[in-house]
């Protein structure tokens, strides 16, 4: 009989964004002109996140930002960091 461990839980996008945005910032890029679009289901759980300080989440102008780069929820099938300037 072989043993097979359970599946992992998929990275919280917490933790993968932090270090894609973190990356990108060493590289030049800037915050303001990166937009970081996620599922609902990844945008639920970075907002239910406790491990987030609550600094690294803000709401200005009605939209979500984390780590200063501004959030869009739904409308992808997989979330992702847009790097393109804002339009």
């Amino acid at each position: 009989m072989s043993k097979t461990s359970p599946p992992k839980p998929p990275q919280a996008p917490s933790v993968l964004f932090r270090r894609e945005i973190e990356a990108a910032i060493a590289g030049g890029a800037s915050a303001k002109k990166m937009t970081l679009r996620l599922t609902l289901n990844d945008g639920r759980r970075l907002r239910r996140d406790d491990t987030v300080p609550l600094e690294q989440i803000s709401y200005r102008g009605g939209e979500m930002h984390f780590l200063g780069v501004r959030v869009l929820e739904g409308g992808v099938a997989v979330s992702v960091l847009d790097q393109s300037p804002r339009a």
